[in-house]
């Protein structure tokens, strides 16, 4: 029998083969936690970025909400949503009545500006991997958001009503807010990433 068609060459062959295969799986298992972890930090950096994003745009945006609410109508001129949500908070949380109107107001405004930086959360984590940051993508998440928000989450979870049962002047105000505030929560982003790039 020829030594190459020996029993003990072929175990040898067989467990070098299946040595390279060992090591193999090994390299890529090995690459593939090297991608996450490098993919780790560029993920928190783009939350961070966009969650002071998101609570720096939410200024801008409440201005626009008070300017155009003092446009309505007068019988449409009744709380914004987040005085409104908070309120119902407040309700379920059987604290309304010990509540005075200015900590009301500053509840109010604690969650509406926590809520603009959890979005710029999503809006930067989501602009690190699919999108870039900017005016355009960040006004088209903003109308993501009040879409999501007052035609999924808020309905759904009973704190406020859908905006199909709002009067239109009012979801068009709450449109442009969004809108708004997408747009300075992208061009904030995008600042954010160039300034540490």
């Amino acid at each position: 029998m020829p030594p190459s068609a020996s029993p003990k060459n072929h175990g040898r062959s067989d467990r070098s083969m299946a040595g390279r295969r060992q090591q193999g799986k090994q390299s890529n298992q090995s690459h593939s936690a090297f991608r996450k972890r490098k993919r780790s930090p560029l993920l928190m950096r783009a939350a961070v970025i966009g969650a002071a994003a998101g609570l720096l745009a939410t200024a801008p945006m409440t201005l626009v909400m008070s300017r155009l609410h003092r446009n309505l109508p007068r019988h449409q001129r009744y709380p914004l949503p987040p005085s409104r949500i908070t309120a119902t908070l407040e309700n379920a949380a059987d604290v309304d009545h010990h509540l005075s109107n200015e900590q009301h107001q500053v509840l109010t405004l604690v969650a509406h500006y926590g809520y603009g930086s959890a979005m710029g959360i999503l809006y930067g984590a989501a602009s690190a991997r699919f999108f870039r940051a900017n005016m355009f993508t960040g006004a088209l998440f903003g109308l993501g958001v009040w879409a999501g928000s007052y035609l999924g989450l808020l309905p759904a979870t009973g704190l406020h009503k859908p905006a199909t049962e709002e009067p239109a002047d009012r979801n068009e105000l709450m449109i442009a807010s969004h809108l708004v505030w997408g747009a300075v929560t992208g061009e904030i982003t995008r600042q954010g990433f160039e300034d540490r790039s």
